[in-house]
């Protein structure tokens, strides 16, 4: 039951982290790696995805 557990809370931190730098596998797999708290704590400071589609767009449009 434990390890159900904690596949369950690492789960979480990836869907959390879904639309992040790393995605949902990078979260979930450095959470079963680390451990849930650890994923946390990357998750966190991350950036999410769509600020940087938007920034990439900005940045196009600048130069053209």
């Amino acid at each position: 039951m434990p390890i159900l557990i904690y596949i369950a809370l690492c789960v979480l931190v990836g869907y959390f982290g879904r639309n992040r730098t790393l995605g949902f596998w990078g979260y979930a797999l450095a959470s079963v790696i680390v451990s849930p708290l650890g994923g946390v704590l990357l998750l966190v400071p991350s950036e999410k995805k769509v600020k940087k589609i938007v920034a990439q767009e900005t940045a196009q449009e600048a130069e053209a």
